[in-house]
């Protein structure tokens, strides 16, 4: 549970996924997340290297 107010010392980072500024695209949804890499597969393993990064 976070509390307003509370600190902690434990540094948070982040990391951003998106859609890159292109023109539309058209196609079934699943193709679409396949072709802009947001896949499950895509994010765990943004989600590792980014975890990666911390413990250097």
């Amino acid at each position: 549970m976070i509390t307003a107010g509370k600190k902690h010392n434990t540094p948070l980072l982040l990391d951003m996924m998106g859609v890159e500024d292109q023109f539309g695209l058209s196609g079934a949804s699943w193709e679409l997340i396949k072709t802009f890499e947001l896949t499950a597969e895509h994010i765990a393993k943004r989600t590792k290297e980014l975890s990666e990064k911390k413990y250097k």
